[in-house]
């Protein structure tokens, strides 16, 4: 390329030839293309080998021969169709949220725990005992005992002021944990409601994306054959369709992973929904990603 670059900006040029003049400005579009291109290339393979790490510490694994959606998948809206519907699911049953409810009790009980000990403390004590002692003038003899007892704490240095103040902030701790908890759960839901419902439009609009510049690059290709249009136009006709044909796909799995992760946020993910998202992986990799919807 840095060939073709000197051999571009070093060839002389009649700036009274048109012709010549669209020559060198083709040439040059080329060459900031090719490079855009390349960087392209560059952060395209940087964030394959981090997506390829990312799976490898859950796997264990280097990924090999991925599977890939097929073209085609169908496009269900959430039912119920109401975000509000989902959000009172995603309060009543994420687990999240349990958790955090959970912790708020704790530190509730907590309280009252530490609050006790300030509290006399009445316990009942019982015993018996046997004694045998033989010989002409042994003797046997049994006694039992029953007994109250009160233990009235009267000072203890302030750590049990201590320990209550602390555990009384950590309750304040918990119940804001627990609202930021909630209203992130809300947020969730609701976000990936309509990201569900947006996925959907989405998936539609670069298919017919996808049909339009298959169209296009055929009509550059013709042109170039009988002359009208040049390498150039072909060459962009070409990067359309490449780019049309990656967000295409970037919309599908968007969509999926929207879907789960509403299911998830409410709380009714479950091994099927997985194992249905499995049944939507393409056995030929090469020609769910490449073939026209």
């Amino acid at each position: 390329m840095f060939g073709l670059q000197a051999n571009v900006l070093s060839s002389p040029v009649n700036q009274q030839d048109p012709a010549a003049l669209l020559r060198l400005r083709t040439q040059i579009d080329s060459l900031r293309g090719a490079r855009a291109t390349i960087a392209q290339e560059i952060e395209a393979n940087r964030q394959l080998r981090s997506a390829q790490e990312a799976l490898r510490e859950v796997t264990g694994d280097y990924p090999t021969n991925l599977p890939g959606l097929k073209t085609t998948i169908p496009l269900v809206p959430p039912m119920p169709e109401s975000p509000d519907l989902w959000v009172d699911r995603a309060i009543n049953n994420n687990l999240d949220l349990a958790a955090a409810l959970l912790n708020v009790d704790i530190a509730q009980f907590e309280i009252r725990a530490q609050e006790g000990a300030r509290l006399p403390t009445l316990g009942l004590q019982a015993g018996a005992g046997y004694s045998d002692f033989g010989g002409a003038f042994g003797s046997e003899t049994e006694s039992a005992s029953i007994g109250l007892f009160l233990d009235v704490p009267l000072s203890t240095g302030g750590l049990t002021s201590s320990r209550i103040r602390e555990s009384r902030s950590r309750y304040v701790q918990q119940v804001a944990l627990a609202e930021q908890t909630k209203r992130s759960v809300e947020r969730q839901a609701r976000d990936a409601y309509d990201g569900v419902l947006a996925g959907i439009s989405r998936v539609k609009a670069l298919r017919q994306a996808v049909k339009s510049s298959q169209t296009a690059l055929e009509a550059s290709e013709a042109g170039y054959r009988v002359g009208t249009r040049t390498s150039v136009d072909v060459l962009d006709a070409q990067r359309e369709i490449y780019g049309a044909r990656r967000d295409y796909a970037r919309a599908r799995y968007d969509y999926l992973l929207n879907l789960l992760r509403l299911k998830q946020a409410s709380g009714q993910l479950t091994p099927d929904d997985l194992a249905e998202i499995d049944g939507l992986l393409a056995t030929n990799t090469g020609a769910a990603a490449d073939s026209t919807p």
